[in-house]
């Protein structure tokens, strides 16, 4: 009790329900998306084509190095031979009377010179051979032998066809033309930004409430029948006293045990038998006018790249 009012105790009321939403955006940047990314992936297999390319070539050009090195290695070996010759030439000139001393020394320089031409010819080669395993992944020993030759030709083609050749496959060219078109498909996205954006969403839900304990509600319908059916009584007697034709009061006429099976029936069917609210769903369109000149920069930013 406060005051004059009188506060009754207020049941427990369980709820569930549902909602399910649906809202999607559309707006040009959106739609450029996909061809954006296509054009990002085709640019992106177009810079492994190349990488591979320039892998391969990076190969074949420290292999035939290592082959020009191993040549080089030989012909050092042959020089040392030749000094080796000179020298005992020359020693043997001088036994005899026929030579100086000094021709035996010139001969030992230029022997001990071409040993040393012949070390630095090894070194090379091992470098190399260390350089070509790096490149293909694989432990290259110093003293691994490599079997492909490469045949001597004369070219019989002008320079004019390895040109329009090159300008046509060669994949690095071919991953930064497809670079430039992903970024003209962004210099489109960028300017869809000046198109309307559209927005659309539609929503469907329901209710389900139960009472803990429906006495209360019972007792407030009751109490709602019977004063309807007093104030029809009521009125009858209005009426007699006026002479006007009386009701039918017996639309008004209940009996408890009516109103409370009523009342159990309606707080029934919890928590899945749900109320359904009418659909409800929104559409706009939105076109922004004033935005500080960001999609002039958009547009500017995505033309520079």
């Amino acid at each position: 009790r406060f005051g004059s009012v009188e506060l009754a105790t207020q049941p427990a009321i369980y709820s569930s329900g549902y909602r399910l939403g649906l809202s999607t955006d559309l707006s040009g940047a959106k739609l450029m998306q996909p061809s954006i990314t296509r054009a990002q992936e085709r640019a992106t297999e177009q810079r492994i084509a190349g990488a591979e390319a320039n892998l391969e070539a990076q190969v074949a050009q420290q292999y035939l190095s290592v082959l020009q090195a191993r040549e080089v290695v030989a012909q050092a070996e042959r020089e040392v031979a030749r000094t080796e010759e000179h020298q005992r030439l020359a020693q043997a000139r001088l036994d005899v009377g026929a030579g100086t001393p000094l021709d035996v020394r010139r001969a030992e320089t230029q022997k001990g010179q071409a040993q040393v031409r012949l070390v630095q010819a090894r070194n090379t080669l091992a470098t190399a051979t260390l350089g070509l395993g790096q490149l293909m992944g694989v432990d290259l020993q110093p003293g691994a032998q490599l079997t492909s030759e490469f045949a001597l030709f004369q070219p019989q083609f002008d320079a004019a066809g390895p040109i329009a050749q090159a300008l046509a496959g060669n994949p690095n060219l071919r991953a930064a033309r497809s670079q430039a078109g992903a970024a003209r498909t962004g210099v489109r996205a960028a300017r869809s930004s000046y198109l309307p954006t559209l927005s659309f969403g539609m929503n469907l839900e329901g209710t389900k409430y139960r009472t803990g304990n429906v006495e209360g509600l019972v007792q407030q319908e009751i109490a709602g029948a019977q004063q309807q059916l007093n104030g029809c009584i009521q009125g009858n007697r209005l009426a007699q006293l006026l002479g006007d034709a009386p009701r039918d009061c017996s639309q008004y006429a209940f009996t408890p045990e009516g109103i409370r099976s009523q009342v159990r029936s309606q707080n029934s069917g919890f928590p899945f038998d749900y109320d359904r609210e009418p659909v409800s769903a929104s559409f706009s369109v939105s076109l922004p006018i004033f935005t500080g000149l960001s999609r002039h920069q958009q547009v500017e930013e995505a033309r520079a790249r």
